[in-house]
């Protein structure tokens, strides 16, 4: 970007985000965030042909979850002349840590391949897994799985077979032939075991705006439900009555801008 369009820019979202302050979060540092925002639009000189109204209403989204883009905690990806907001699986850890009830120590999640040693087990009501990954090995991909560690001691675990993955990438997914399904079909995985899994963390933020965000920008809604299932391996449910998530697909709608975004090009 021309110098002279960063400081018009950076002036600008900068009073967005003075207008916006009770809903940002206590901690949040307004000078690092507009930095960091300069930072996206060098990085994709495409979002320059965005509507600005709407390209500052994806910042200010990620301004109200805390969201930094030199972690890769948030996207923005264009689409002709509009823009997607969207959470990486790196932002939806920070998210569940800042503000879960139940204060979380630790989020792991990965990809299991075959050779790998994954156990999953209950004892006494109490969750634990092994995983010892085979180094270096690119075998196929049989499931994924996602563990929350809480500073209790508590522990929860998702987990998701290859097959459970593809049927949300076909039925669900809003973008299922994307670079990222077709190139980096590992980290997909992890983040649709994450996002599952943080279905059952309960969030208190620190206001409605930054709740509302949260919620409306999930990829997929997942509504828990109570189901007996036979199970014939470690990636499936264990045979006895579980929590078992179903997706339930969230429909696109077009969005009114809120009135401190409304504006020109």
């Amino acid at each position: 970007m021309a110098n002279e369009v960063q400081v018009a820019f950076s002036a600008q979202l900068t009073d967005k985000l003075i207008s916006i302050e009770d809903a940002l979060p206590k901690d949040f540092n307004r000078e690092r965030f507009v930095q960091n925002a300069i930072s996206v639009l060098n990085d994709k000189p495409e979002l320059k042909k965005i509507n600005q109204a709407q390209l500052q209403l994806g910042l200010v989204k990620a301004a109200m979850l805390n969201l930094n883009y030199a972690n890769k905690e948030f996207y923005l990806i264009p689409y002709g002349s509009s823009v997607q907001f969207q959470i990486d699986y790196r932002g939806m850890q920070k998210v569940a840590k800042a503000y879960s009830v139940r204060p979380i120590k630790d989020i792991h999640a990965d990809v299991v391949r075959e050779g790998d040693v994954f156990d999953y087990s209950i004892v006494d009501n109490r969750a634990s897994i092994t995983f010892k990954p085979k180094p270096f090995s690119n075998a196929d991909i049989v499931g994924c799985f996602c563990y929350i560690e809480y500073e209790d001691g508590g522990i929860e675990v998702t987990r998701m077979s290859t097959e459970e993955v593809q049927d949300v990438r076909k039925n669900y997914a809003t973008s299922k032939n994307s670079p990222a399904w077709q190139k980096s079909f590992d980290q997909m995985m992890v983040k649709t075991v994450i996002r599952r899994a943080l279905k059952t963390v309960e969030l208190d933020f620190e206001n409605s705006d930054a709740r509302n965000t949260w919620e409306e920008e999930s990829d997929m809604n997942f509504v828990t439900k109570t189901k007996s299932v036979d199970v014939p391996n470690p990636f499936d449910q264990a045979p006895e009555v579980v929590q078992e998530a179903t997706v339930i697909e969230k429909e696109e709608a077009d969005v009114e801008l809120p009135d401190f975004l409304q504006g020109g090009e």
